[in-house]
């Protein structure tokens, strides 16, 4: 036996596990918020020198989330469906109340006239694969000489978020990962959405998404770099860039 197992039963009794347990959690939360500070610099430094530039590196934010989400389905060994990536997931619901006047993303994210075409391997496209059936159907036998990727207009829905240049798929989960895989694929969405109104009602400080009005919590941070997207993203309009 390790002598620290003798002792932890004691540690245990006096309290102290709840101690270790309370630094071990600020210690990640200062961890977090050091990781987000550092992205920010970056950001920072990158809207200084070539704000053209900041839509490339909230594809380098997004690309970690992207793929774990995409390798979910089979790295899963029980069954049943995988989490939806949505923006609730990363950053807050999109029927949060923002303000006193209960403003929402809901209502407050426009829809533009316009279509966007989407390169599929370059563009932050957002697919949750949730079966692993049609996973394997997907990646087997979409992408052939005789069946190959092509969009599927009653199938594959995109809602794409300006400035950031963030598409959340809305259907069509499977053959659009099999479209980003292949690499060479281009997805054409009309539901192409400005963002820039949420801008003066929430920031975020890599905690938590705060109320700017009185600093009140909206929903805490789950995912650092799609937190520092939502900052980077500010940036991206005071400096005139869009994706």
């Amino acid at each position: 036996m390790v002598i620290a197992d003798l002792f932890r039963p004691m540690c245990k009794t006096l309290g102290f596990s709840k101690v270790t347990d309370s630094n071990d959690q600020q210690k990640q939360v200062e961890d977090q918020q050091k990781q987000f500070e550092q992205i920010l610099k970056v950001a920072n430094k990158i809207a200084k020198q070539n704000p053209q530039a900041l839509p490339t590196f909230v594809r380098l934010l997004a690309r970690k989330l992207q793929g774990q989400y995409m390798s979910a389905a089979f790295l899963r060994t029980a069954s049943g469906g995988s989490a939806e990536l949505e923006p609730g997931v990363v950053w807050f619901s999109e029927v949060a109340v923002l303000s006193g006047e209960g403003a929402m993303v809901y209502y407050l994210k426009k829809r533009l006239p316009s279509t966007r075409v989407l390169n599929l391997s370059t563009d932050v496209v957002l697919p949750w694969p949730w079966d692993l059936t049609r996973l394997e159907m997907c990646l087997s036998f979409i992408g052939t000489k005789q069946n190959p990727w092509k969009q599927d207009t009653g199938n594959h829905r995109v809602e794409y978020w300006l400035p950031f240049g963030i598409g959340w798929v809305r259907g069509g989960n499977h053959s659009i990962m099999t479209g980003i895989l292949q690499g060479r694929q281009q997805l054409e969405t009309d539901e192409v959405y400005d963002l820039s109104a949420i801008f003066p009602l929430v920031h975020c400080d890599g905690i938590a998404f705060r109320r700017t009005a009185d600093n009140s919590v909206i929903a805490p941070v789950r995912e650092v770099e799609f937190a520092a997207i939502y900052e980077v993203g500010r940036l991206m309009l005071l400096n005139g860039v869009s994706a």
